[in-house]
């Protein structure tokens, strides 16, 4: 691969992952293996509140091919393979999910509405005159919306079974992507293979120290464009900064990530976001840093009093226990939330 910009979906995600990564509020164990054969096999559980799920994935690295098969609590097959090299200065990801509920394949789902519902068509076992059941995706952080959904389906049952993120790939879609690198440029093209398919296309021009780049989305069902962001980042020794501007012209995220030491074991964030529709401004704040060679700190505080801190300490080599903490100090009379997270690697 060339040592060229980094792709559009990059942009952004150092001041990102220093100010959201780890901060849970569910419990999360997860356990890995690795066999003589190059075989890594991966099994995680997560409990939010009353809610359970759990999965098992395996990944095998031939050459220049990746195979990921992953199996979750719901009987879902996913499988993403990544090939390297196929083409010149390329990079290909294939995902398959079986079953694909939103492909109209194999006695799925109908076509998802615009609020991203959809109900299983009848006669399929699942729906009747007084009975609906309603597929909902959603992610773990989501389960607050789900309360409003499931208020506004009064007297339907719904199910909640799996994860939804911005696109196919996250989204457990059948889908494919291809990236292409060169020492200029970078681009990306994604199609998700399913009853309505939608296409994203990422531009990113420039150097491994300044990258300018854009998105764009397609829905192909309704005929028009879905979101179109832009983004800059620049990129020195001890420092990152970027600027995206997004949900098609109404918001604008500026970060800006500093390390405090040669090793970048230290840093301080900060992030900004301004929403024109409604003249909302965030700030966002926080930082990372080593209490010894095994135990990291790190705390956040944005300008809604939400303050978050954490503790991540590798117990034994490879493997780490993460404790975290959500406090609102506007509301202190709420209970605080935890989250713990245990990371076994033998």
């Amino acid at each position: 691969m060339s040592k060229g910009p980094v792709l559009f979906a990059d942009i952004g995600n150092k001041a990102k992952d220093l100010l959201t990564k780890d901060y849970n509020s569910d419990q999360r164990l997860s356990v890995s293996t690795f066999s003589d054969a190059g075989v890594a096999l991966t099994s995680s559980a997560v409990k939010i509140g009353g809610l359970s799920t759990g999965d098992v994935a395996a990944l095998y690295m031939y050459k220049n091919t990746i195979f990921n098969v992953q199996i979750d609590t719901e009987s879902n097959i996913s499988t993403t393979l990544t090939f390297t090299g196929f083409l010149p200065s390329t990079k290909t990801i294939a995902s398959i999910k079986f079953p694909d509920y939103n492909s109209g394949k194999g006695g799925g789902m109908s076509g998802p509405s615009r609020r991203g519902l959809g109900v299983f068509p009848k006669g399929k076992g699942f729906s009747s005159r007084r009975l609906s059941i309603h597929l909902v995706r959603l992610g773990p952080r989501c389960l607050r919306p789900a309360r409003a959904v499931l208020g506004c389906l009064a007297g339907e049952r719904v199910v909640i079974v799996s994860c939804a993120s911005p696109f196919w790939r996250q989204r457990g879609l059948t889908g494919l992507e291809v990236q292409y690198f060169h020492d200029r440029a970078s681009f990306t093209t994604a199609v998700a293979l399913n009853q309505s398919p939608a296409i994203d296309v990422t531009a990113t021009i420039g150097t491994p120290t300044m990258a300018f780049g854009a998105e764009a989305g397609y829905d192909t069902t309704l005929g028009s464009f879905t979101k179109y962001t832009a983004g800059i980042s620049v990129t020195k020794p001890d420092s990152y900064a970027s600027m995206i501007l997004g949900d098609k012209g109404d918001s604008l995220r500026a970060s800006y990530v500093h390390h405090l030491d040669l090793l970048k074991k230290s840093a301080v964030a900060g992030e900004i976001t301004r929403r024109f529709s409604t003249n909302e401004n965030t700030l966002t704040i926080g930082g990372s840093f080593p209490v010894d060679h095994l135990t990291v700190v790190k705390a956040k505080l944005n300008s809604h009093g939400k303050l978050g801190a954490l503790v991540q300490h590798e117990v034994i080599p490879k493997s780490v226990l993460t404790i975290s903490s959500e406090v609102d100090t506007k509301a202190l009379d709420k209970s605080p939330r935890f989250g713990l997270a245990i990371a076994l690697k033998p």
